[in-house]
């Protein structure tokens, strides 16, 4: 039995719930939701999962996504995109899913969307450091960055947040 199997399993007997991945850790969410788990809210942290496989999962349940990535995240650029389950490819903890509903993304590191955070929300958004290579956990460890997970969790749509992602509508 997978970890998804295990999450999938353990979803379905605590009913609705929201779910947290990190890394690695978003692939087994994303298999546990394609398996029947009943998530209402999944909030995928420097995701490590391949934006194709996440497509299909999207388009296949009804759970809303927030993908929190940073573009200048090197344990995503330089390993996820090499060595993730599926082949080489695109990770959405460095490009995202764009086109789909129920599903957003936020690029921690974007100018723009720490400054609308700021402004709109007094939200202090901050994502990996480039100049360090093992800052791969930034997404969560940032306390500025639980007040946009908090209100997503909670329900929010997150309103004109802007979704800088980059990747592919197919």
């Amino acid at each position: 039995m997978t970890a998804a199997d295990r999450l999938a399993a353990l979803a379905r007997r605590i009913g609705p719930c929201n779910v947290i991945g990190h890394s690695l850790g978003t692939r087994v969410v994303l298999l546990a939701a394609q398996k029947g788990a009943p998530f209402q809210r999944a909030l995928l942290l420097s995701g490590a999962e391949m934006t194709s496989v996440a497509r299909k999962v999207s388009e296949q349940t009804e759970t809303h996504y927030l993908n929190a990535l940073c573009r200048t995240d090197d344990v995503i650029n330089l390993m996820a995109e090499n060595f993730t389950p599926g082949g080489r490819g695109s990770a959405i903890g460095h490009d995202g899913v764009v086109g789909r509903a129920r599903w957003r993304n936020v690029v921690l590191d974007d100018e723009e969307t720490k400054t609308w955070a700021l402004q709109h929300r007094d939200w202090t958004l901050r994502g990996d450091d480039p100049k360090d290579f093992a800052d791969h956990h930034a997404s969560y460890q940032w306390d500025g960055n639980w007040e946009l997970y908090r209100a997503f969790l909670d329900g929010d749509d997150l309103g004109n947040l802007p979704d800088k992602a980059v990747g592919s509508h197919d």
